[in-house]
């Protein structure tokens, strides 16, 4: 019973931690993790904070913490 319900609360947690979050899949051969925040910032301009964080494989989560900021970039 309380593993489950500790089971639970991390599982709610993770879901939150990735709430306004995407996922995309670069070439990371020809552009750096920093060119490609870079170029997502000037271009997307969000208001709120955001990640960009490298997974590998060439996979980048990007994370947001204004949801108008997720919605224009999604």
């Amino acid at each position: 019973m309380k593993r489950d319900k500790e089971r639970r609360r991390k599982s709610h947690k993770g879901l939150e931690f990735c709430k306004w979050a995407l996922v995309g899949r670069l070439d990371l051969t020809k552009l750096t993790t920093k060119e490609v925040k870079d170029r997502c910032a000037e271009q997307w301009k969000p208001k709120g904070e955001w990640q960009a964080t490298p997974l590998g494989r060439g996979y980048i989560m990007f994370r947001f913490t204004d949801e108008q900021d997720y919605n224009r970039v999604q």
